[in-house]
């Protein structure tokens, strides 16, 4: 789903991309972002991060964005497929924009946690050297805030993936937070 509000004479241009849970958090993306009306959100159910790279290059192609945000791994981790190359591609994408930030997975939810620890410390690795990407774990942080190893039910649904009402607004929050904090 492509979802896009754009009135060139108000505030930068912003482009979210991500799978299910920024599909699902589309809505509370766009309006979480007050100061600007130019948010275009990239959310593709089932979509790895290989297959976000060509959606994340053709809409800073076809865009004047100043800032991308990227949250992929969900289903990397899910399907099981080793994305390392894809992650490394995004990160020459999102590097072409003046700011980027690039959201890390929870570590808890219905995929071993190793898994999304070695997919965050890939992406942290890959971006350490790149001044205009910057690492956020807002969502890491709620989502994985409980003592046991499921993640916050207020915040992910039963599958341990998907988020909650309360999950989405959460994302676009941090979200919106993170580049307010760090881009603007």
């Amino acid at each position: 789903m492509a979802l896009r509000a754009d009135d060139p004479g108000r505030g930068p241009h912003v482009l979210v991309v991500g799978d299910s849970v920024i599909y699902q958090a589309s809505a509370d993306l766009v309006m979480t972002f007050d100061w600007t009306s130019n948010v275009e959100v990239q959310g593709r159910p089932g979509f790895r991060t290989d297959q976000l790279v060509p959606v994340a290059l053709q809409a800073v192609a076809d865009g004047d964005h100043e800032f991308v945000v990227v949250l992929t791994g969900y289903n990397d981790i899910t399907q099981e497929v080793d994305t390392a190359a894809a992650v490394a591609d995004m990160v020459e994408v999102v590097a072409t924009v003046p700011c980027a930030i690039w959201v890390l997975l929870p570590t808890k939810g219905d995929y071993p946690p190793e898994a999304a620890v070695a997919f965050n410390d890939r992406v942290e690795d890959l971006v350490a050297e790149r001044d205009q990407i910057h690492i956020e774990t807002g969502w890491r942080g709620a989502a994985d805030a409980t003592d046991g190893p499921e993640p916050d039910p207020r915040l992910v649904s039963d599958d341990g993936v998907h988020p909650t009402d309360e999950g989405t607004a959460e994302i676009a929050e941090v979200i919106e937070a993170a580049v307010s904090r760090t881009c603007r």
